[in-house]
């Protein structure tokens, strides 16, 4: 209503918070595709319109319309419609995976040092781990799926390594 009334500032924020609870509703992703228009991010306004009709499929008709005008409207035709939700859905995913990946990736940090009792007796330290690549499973002597879980580890380090071989601690 705002947006129609003229109240762009207004209605950007509410629109914004909107997406953002719910990107995928065919409503709020008209409203929030017509502000990307507004801003001269067409680009973006296709691809609000196609995330929508993916994901919420024939409920998302009025944005499948909005989104054949904005196609037409830089020379596409209606048969490239589907080709080009497709682009955009893939376009959308990569987006997310980068931003997944740039929040969670972090600089390695070196790991405390630390003593392991070993299963067959001794023990191992982090010392005589340090520069290799390693995997410590921690468990509990009755859990049976990280028992199992263990052996697939050994397996694949057996075969990674060759001859070398993984060994256990609990």
């Amino acid at each position: 209503m705002q947006l129609r009334a003229g109240r762009v500032a207004d209605a950007r924020a509410d629109v914004s918070q909107a997406h953002e609870l719910w990107p995928t509703h065919p409503d709020i992703a008209l409203l929030a595709a017509e502000l990307a228009e507004r801003d001269g991010e067409v680009p973006r306004a296709e691809q609000i319109l196609a995330r929508s009709i993916a994901q919420e499929g024939a409920p998302a008709r009025a944005c499948r319309e909005r989104l054949q005008q904005l196609v037409r409207a830089r020379g596409g035709s209606v048969k490239d419609l589907d080709r080009t939700i497709a682009r955009l859905e893939r376009e959308w995913k990569d987006e997310r995976i980068a931003a997944v990946l740039a929040t969670r990736a972090a600089a390695p940090q070196p790991l405390a040092p630390f003593e392991l009792d070993m299963l067959g007796g001794g023990r191992l330290s982090s010392e005589v781990l340090r520069g290799r690549v390693t995997v410590v499973i921690a468990t509990e002597p009755w859990c049976t799926g990280c028992r199992l879980e263990a052996r697939s580890w050994r397996s694949c380090n057996s075969a990674i390594a060759g001859a070398r071989t993984c060994n256990s601690w609990s």
